[in-house]
């Protein structure tokens, strides 16, 4: 009996140790935040923490409350690499709060590049990597670090649009169309790519058919976007088919009542169409517009 009685006792600790932890999985922050505050020490539960938090910022209710979140995140993660520096995701989640928080690169790309050091397989740090120095202008790196990424996971379309970019604007134009045509290759319903495409082809190649191939197969993909209709009434005038530029840059009109742009080019595809009235329609109203929001004459 007394054996009977230890057990139960042992069985009703166990039960109580239960529930008294059932609240904290409420959600992860919760768990992850009782589990800090139990296990102060342990890296895995500081970056548990830490990474939720960053995860967690993308929803708060203004800058002020992101940054604040983020802050205590940076808090917990480098808590976790402090007492186990070899903790290649706490550098990798560490890097994305200050990226989050601050768009400092230098900080970012210091994380990133340490967590890549302890785990150099992790593709996922590559692709974060290239995309700070996409934002830095830093176009060879990107690219770089971009292939790095592509070495490790080769059927990814977005890092192949992403290499485009940075192809596009280190103004090589042949190796961004091969990018971006590869990633339509592995995910046709990539929209940016199409457009990119068709603004390669006759932004920085004058190949205005081609342009125009491209920008009409963006244009019954996915939802209307201003910016294709905007650039495929350039490529038709361009290629003299002002019927049909009209058309496009009507139809960015509609998309966006008050681009002062799009009033402009119908102003300038009646003119060059010869029909001048109609062309100062547009113009006057592109130069109302423009003093109304103080858009650039």
């Amino acid at each position: 009996r007394a054996v009977s009685v230890l057990l139960l006792l042992i069985l009703c600790g166990y039960s109580y140790r239960t529930i008294v932890r059932n609240p904290a999985w409420k959600d992860n922050l919760t768990l992850f935040s009782t589990d800090v505050f139990n296990s102060p020490n342990s890296a895995k539960v500081q970056n548990a923490l830490g990474s939720e938090l960053v995860q967690s910022a993308s929803n708060a209710p203004d800058s002020s409350a992101k940054a604040g979140i983020l802050s205590e995140a940076i808090t917990h993660l480098t808590r976790a690499t402090q007492i186990y520096p070899s903790y290649a995701d706490a550098w990798l989640s560490l890097g994305n709060a200050f990226y989050e928080r601050d768009h400092n690169p230098a900080p970012v790309i210091a994380c990133y590049k340490k967590s890549i050091e302890l785990r150099p397989g992790y593709a996922e740090t590559y692709k974060n990597l290239g995309i700070v120095y996409l934002d830095e202008h830093n176009y060879s790196d990107a690219i770089h670090a971009f292939r790095q990424y592509q070495a490790l996971v080769p059927d990814s379309a977005s890092v192949h649009y992403l290499c485009g970019l940075a192809y596009l604007q280190a103004s090589s134009p042949d190796s961004a169309l091969q990018y971006f045509k590869e990633a339509i290759s592995l995910d046709s319903s990539n929209l940016d790519a199409y457009l990119k495409i068709g603004l390669t082809y006759g932004k920085y190649k004058h190949e205005m058919d081609s342009a125009i191939v491209y920008l009409e197969i963006a244009t019954a993909h996915g939802k209307p976007d201003e910016s294709i209709y905007e650039n495929l009434g350039i490529a038709y005038a361009a290629r003299g088919r002002y019927d049909k530029a009209i058309e496009a840059f009507t139809e960015a009109l509609r998309l966006n009542p008050g681009s002062v742009q799009a009033y402009r080019n119908l102003g300038v595809t009646f003119q060059s169409r010869g029909d001048s009235a109609q062309a100062k329609r547009y113009f006057d109203q592109a130069n109302k517009l423009a003093r109304d929001v103080g858009y650039p004459r």
